[in-house]
Order: C-alpha cells, then structure tokens, then sequence
C-alpha cells in the first residue's frame, strides 16, 4: 500500500508522510520490534532505490530529505542507515537538518565507523548548503568529530580525516589548523 501511495501521491503528501514518519522514529515513542525494524528498512531501501533509478529531479525526490531524522534516530541498523545517507546525499545534494541530532549521531558512529561517516561529511561540505552544515556554532561538533577520527588506528582513516580538515580550511569552512 506504502508503494502505492509513494507511486500516486502529490509531492506535498509524500513529504509530509516521510516527515511525520520520520520525526516519530526520532522524537516519538517509538518501540523497537524487530520485525517493524525490517519492514521499515524494506520500505526506505525500495523508496531511494525507486529515486535512484527515476533520479530526473530532486524536487520529485524531495520527501527523502527527512531520511537524516531517520538516521539521527538510531532507530535503524547502523551501518545499514549510514550506506543509505550515503546514497540519499548523493541523489539530493543534501538533507534536512534535525537540529544537533544528526552531528550527534555522527558522533557516536565516528569511532566505530570512522571512513563511512567522513564521507558523510564530506558530501555535506560539497553540498549547495555546506555553509549552513559548516556553519561556526557547529565547529565544536566538527572538532569532536574529527578528533574521533584523528585518533582512529587506521592510519588510512587519519589521513582522511586531514586531507578533509585542509578542505575545509582551504574553503573558510572551519577553523581546524590546530588539529593538523
């Protein structure tokens, strides 16, 4: 029926339907089961697999800009929601931005899933938006970020992490050289 709807639906219904959808996984009272953990995660793979092949505008595809409320809410298998920021960043440009939740999140993947959050960050640093995600108030989330992969054992992920750090430096996206 969920196919059926994100099929016929106006855009305005799809989003609002993606947007309460996804502040309840957030903010809700949401109670974890197994089996709705699935059917979910069924539903959000066929839904950007569906934007991915039909990828004509980002206007069409626009209710998926919720998917980062999906995300922060670690409601969903970790790596399984961060392979799928990936993908929705890709088709978008961008995301919503659920406040501090989603630099949160990225923080508590950081150490566990270092080069996968990383080109998060990276995709929001080369999105229309980059100085909105990049913006100075947030630069403490940054630090905490990248101090996280800094320390990481894989030197392959330390390096990442200051080639990315000279990005932004280099494009007035952060006050980071003390890191280096």
């Amino acid at each position: 029926m969920l196919k059926d709807f994100f099929t016929k639906a106006p855009k305005y219904a799809r989003n609002e339907f993606m947007r309460s959808f996804a502040w309840e996984l957030l903010y809700g009272d949401f109670d974890e089961d197994d089996e709705q953990c699935q059917r979910f995660q069924d539903f959000l793979e066929w839904r950007i697999t569906k934007a991915q092949l039909n990828s004509t505008s980002v206007e069409k595809n626009s209710d998926l800009q919720y998917f980062s409320w999906i995300f922060a809410s670690g409601e969903l298998c970790e790596e399984w929601a961060l392979h799928k920021l990936v993908d929705t960043l890709k088709l978008l440009g961008t995301v919503d931005d659920p406040g501090d939740s989603l630099l949160e999140r990225f923080k508590e993947l950081a150490q566990a899933l270092p080069q996968q959050t990383l080109h998060c960050l990276e995709l929001l640093a080369e999105s229309d938006q980059r100085n909105h995600w990049f913006a100075r108030y947030k630069s403490n989330d940054y630090r905490d970020i990248f101090q996280i992969t800094l320390a990481s054992e894989h030197q392959e992920v330390q390096k990442a992490t200051q080639e990315f750090i000279s990005r932004l430096i280099a494009r007035n996206l952060g006050s980071y050289r003390d890191l280096l």
